[in-house]
């Protein structure tokens, strides 16, 4: 077994402790698991690292675009947390995916041959494009929810059509973190777009400028009228105390002449 240096959550970025693992997530990292081949080089994230263990040639996530094994497995749906390290937090934070994950789903050489409930495994080799489709379009699942409301002329733009919270916990006292997917419908023409992330918390809002799906593939090339899933790891900073907060995305078009608000929900933290 090859491993790094010794793992040093202090050092490297930790990860949060979310709530128990679903079934069905459960499920999916049995069934992606079952689809690598025995006695290839595999590298790993931390939270899977007993499952694969047994394996002979196994490599830190941190330096999967070092040592470039044949496959690699990722489970998204424990975030990476920056924000923890910092001494002062703003009231909303948009978490990109960790400098690894964000290397390997750019690098034309690999590809995710397989994905299930946000456990992605990749591969060398694999067709790159294709892959990042098996990913972005996706449709919602049953218990997807419609926007609150919307404000605005959302023609010709992408629309929100529906919202799902994958998880929603406390990272500590005053930071919650929620796992957010939103599912956009490409609009028939392409056109600039930009985009805003928002959070509604004691009667003032917060933004943020972001693109949709980790802007790995820009919203003027999405293909006409497909469902695009965009992940969000959403950190909310309430030192106050609120009992809730409610979420917000706005769409304009790059000249700022048309554009729309949606709440897209109402977070209860506990």
């Amino acid at each position: 077994m090859f491993w790094g240096a010794p793992w040093s959550s202090g050092g490297y970025w930790g990860r949060a402790c979310p709530p128990a693992v679903s079934a069905r997530h459960t499920r999916a990292l049995r069934t992606v698991l079952h689809a690598i081949p025995p006695n290839v080089p595999l590298a790993t994230c931390r939270p899977l690292g007993p499952h694969v263990s047994h394996r002979q040639e196994l490599y830190y996530w941190r330096d999967v675009m070092h040592t470039r094994p044949l496959y690699a497995v990722q489970d998204f749906s424990v975030p990476w947390i920056q924000c923890l390290a910092a001494s002062s937090q703003p009231p909303l934070a948009l978490e990109p995916p960790d400098p690894p994950t964000s290397a390997i789903l750019r690098d034309r050489n690999y590809g995710v041959c397989f994905a299930a409930d946000n456990v992605w495994l990749f591969r060398r080799g694999c067709d790159h494009e294709q892959g990042l489709s098996s990913l972005l379009y996706q449709s919602p699942p049953p218990e997807a929810a419609r926007p609150e409301s919307v404000a605005g002329d959302a023609r010709a733009l992408p629309e929100l059509t529906y919202s799902v919270v994958a998880s929603h916990y406390p990272l500590r006292s005053d930071i919650h973190h929620v796992h957010l997917d939103l599912y956009w419908r490409a609009p028939a023409s392409r056109a600039g777009t930009r985009f805003g992330f928002g959070v509604r918390l004691r009667g003032r809002t917060h933004w943020v400028c972001y693109e949709p799906a980790f802007g790995l593939v820009p919203s003027e090339r999405w293909r006409p009228h497909a469902i695009v899933r965009d992940q969000l790891v959403v950190h909310i900073t309430n030192p106050e105390g609120a009992p809730s907060a409610t979420l917000l995305v706005k769409v304009d078009t790059s000249d700022g002449r048309r554009g729309y608000v949606a709440t897209v929900r109402r977070i209860v933290f506990r």
